[in-house]
């Protein structure tokens, strides 16, 4: 029965299927190969802890809990979706099953960082483990708490909001205070370097980590004179985008602009640009977070990673902020200005609303730290287990798949 209901299915994505044909037929290829290997988890009939690796996006939430769950005797898989987007890894290729067979092999955790829907079978267990900072109200929407059994929260907020206003949505669902695993490690390495330092001499690194989306990112306004700053002072420049920046085709996410390109030609202009690729490894980012003095973002989460793992400076870009779009342009903002992600802008690190303005503010961050306090109390506030979650995540899975 199910075999049938997974033959209809492909048929289905094969008249759906838009894009480009060679990716798709190599994606419907990929399929058929690994058919045999769908047969043999449905026969087997084995427990399994299973990723939703997609496309690879979210890869750095999972893999911190994958390489510790590896190390136990586990049957782990990744669905992936192997698309022109993909983050190629052979090792998901080989450890992994297209996502199009999730739903019809029961007997599994499933562990999401993403809203992927996953049908709820026998002996399956969804988990939720979120891959950002946000709010319940401003990002994390119904879809993110719906189709899960378990959710893994990350802020102390998040679990205030599900006690509150959010508390009939999650009704009969488990909740437990995880944290954030994707930085424990970024964490720990930084804790035991250069931590809360910085050089009093133009030997100063600044990191830029803008979000995504051409009515929220800092990137269309703010790129050309940060450039233009760190050429003046000869500072280095550390650039890592938002992985929906890369796409180029999507005008919505990237305003029609290949951002690669556009760094390497600043590259080309001014060598001292590190820009860091989107598959960069956690223990080689950790190596760059040790290396800067100041972070620059708008609402990107990966200026709060910068600040939990290492304490030194952020300064915030814009007036936008990353909350449901019709409220942004209308203006409607008062109901989100407690969500921490919005309210620590400005009370851990300064907001430069003109790119005109960031020059001055910057100088003056380099020359005096007047944020300090609020960036600690942040730290021991923002996230549950700061340093611990990927200890705290582990446990709870074990639990989890010994009790299927």
């Amino acid at each position: 029965m199910k075999i049938n209901q997974l033959i209809k299915k492909i048929c289905k994505r094969v008249q759906n299927q838009p894009g480009h044909k060679f990716f798709f037929f190599l994606d419907i290829l990929i399929t058929i190969i690994n058919f045999p290997k769908y047969l043999y988890y449905l026969i087997r009939k084995q427990k399994m802890i299973a990723f939703d690796w997609g496309d690879g996006t979210y890869g750095s939430f999972y893999l911190p809990l994958f390489e510790r769950l590896a190390s136990s005797n586990f049957r782990i898989i990744f669905f992936f979706h192997f698309i022109k987007r993909n983050q190629f890894r052979l090792d998901i290729l080989k450890k992994g099953l297209p996502r199009i067979y999730a739903d019809f092999l029961d007997n599994k955790v499933v562990i999401s960082a993403d809203c992927t829907k996953y049908e709820q079978l026998p002996k399956t267990i969804r988990i939720q483990i979120f891959h950002g900072f946000n709010s319940f109200g401003a990002v994390w929407d119904k879809y993110f708490i719906e189709h899960f059994d378990v959710l893994f929260l990350v802020t102390k907020f998040q679990w205030k909001q599900l006690q509150m206003e959010y508390k009939d949505m999650v009704l009969g669902k488990k909740i437990f205070k995880v944290g954030y695993p994707k930085i424990d490690q970024i964490a720990q390495y930084v804790s035991t370097k250069e931590k809360n330092k910085i050089k009093r001499d133009n030997n100063i690194t600044l990191f830029y980590g803008p979000t995504y989306h051409r009515e929220i990112s800092s990137i269309f306004e703010f790129l050309p004179i940060i450039v233009e700053i760190c050429k003046k002072y000869r500072y280095k420049l550390i650039i890592k985008l938002h992985p929906a920046l890369y796409y180029k085709e999507n005008y919505n996410l990237s305003g029609g602009v290949d951002w690669p390109g556009r760094i390497s030609e600043y590259q080309e202009d001014y060598p001292d640009i590190v820009f860091l690729g989107k598959n960069i490894a956690v223990y080689e980012l950790s190596e760059y977070f040790r290396m800067a003095d100041v972070f620059l973002t708008d609402v990107s989460g990966a200026g709060f990673e910068f600040v939990l793992a290492t304490s030194k400076p952020i300064i915030f870009l814009g007036d936008k902020l990353k909350i449901p779009l019709e409220d942004l342009r209308k203006g409607d903002i008062k109901k989100y200005e407690n969500y921490p992600e919005i309210y620590c802008r400005g009370k851990i690190g300064p907001i430069v609303k003109k790119p005109a303005q960031l020059e001055e503010i910057l100088k003056r961050t380099i020359e005096r730290d007047d944020y300090k306090i609020e960036r600690e109390k942040f730290r021991r506030e923002f996230v549950f287990n700061l340093g611990k979650s990927v200890d705290a995540a582990v446990s709870i899975i074990k639990r989890i798949y010994k009790a299927l």
